[in-house]
């Protein structure tokens, strides 16, 4: 695979060759591609270079979120009491509505039962046949 300045190389070396004819293109052409290949291996050193940089910014970049992923698992971890605890309180708290919920309604169906005895002990007293139970 040939990088674009290897082909400006290439392109000027055939287009000087052809002006010339003879050993002028020759020595050109030759000088050229020893500079081609040289640049080439300065280029893949260069490469080299950057991709272990991106390797290692990469590693930096994986460890810090794994270290930070630990720290919030950590951090989960120990506030999982208090979470529990304050779920626990809202817990209760809704159970003792409910209990004061069913009081209340208790209190009115004994309300209720007593108006219905006190009613039936009325009509009774009236002299009517029927019982309202």
């Amino acid at each position: 695979m040939l990088h674009l300045w290897e082909e400006e190389v290439t392109v000027h070396v055939a287009y000087h060759g052809n002006e010339c004819k003879g050993r002028c293109a020759d020595k050109e052409a030759e000088e050229a591609e020893t500079f081609s290949a040289e640049l080439y291996r300065q280029h893949m050193k260069d490469w080299n270079k950057v991709k272990m940089e991106v390797q290692k910014e990469d590693a930096r970049k994986r460890r810090k979120i794994q270290k930070q992923y630990i720290a919030d698992c950590v951090e989960a971890m120990k506030n999982a009491p208090k979470r529990a605890e304050a779920a626990h309180r809202e817990q209760e708290e809704k159970l003792e509505g409910a209990r004061e919920e069913l009081r209340r309604i208790e209190e009115w169906q004994t309300w209720v039962e007593e108006e219905a005895r006190w009613l039936e002990d009325k009509l009774q007293t009236m002299g009517a046949p029927q019982s309202l139970g």
